[in-house]
C-alpha cells in the first residue's frame, strides 16, 4: 500500500507499507513502514530524506534513516 502527497515548496511525501511473506510457504516475515520526503532539483537530481521501521515476525524492530541525492546522467 502506498500514498503520495504534494507539500508546499514542491516537496513530495511518500508513505509506503509493505507486508513481507515467504515466496514458497507464504509464511509472514514482517512488515515495514517507509516515510520519504523528496524534492526534484533544477539540475535533474532528486533529493530524498527517508525513515523506515521494520517489524519482523520474530525479533526486535529495526529502524533506519537515509539522506540521498539521485542524479540521472
Amino acid at each position: 500500500m502506498k500514498a503520495e502527497f504534494s507539500l508546499p515548496g514542491n516537496f513530495m511525501l511518500n508513505v509506503h507499507y509493505h507486508d513481507f511473506k515467504d515466496v514458497f510457504k507464504s509464511d509472514p516475515l514482517g512488515t515495514e513502514l517507509d516515510v520519504v520526503i523528496s524534492k526534484k532539483m533544477g539540475f535533474g537530481g532528486v533529493l530524498q530524506q527517508g525513515f523506515a521501521v521494520y517489524w519482523p515476525e520474530e525479533g526486535e524492530k529495526i529502524q533506519y534513516s537515509f539522506f540521498m541525492l539521485n542524479i540521472t546522467l
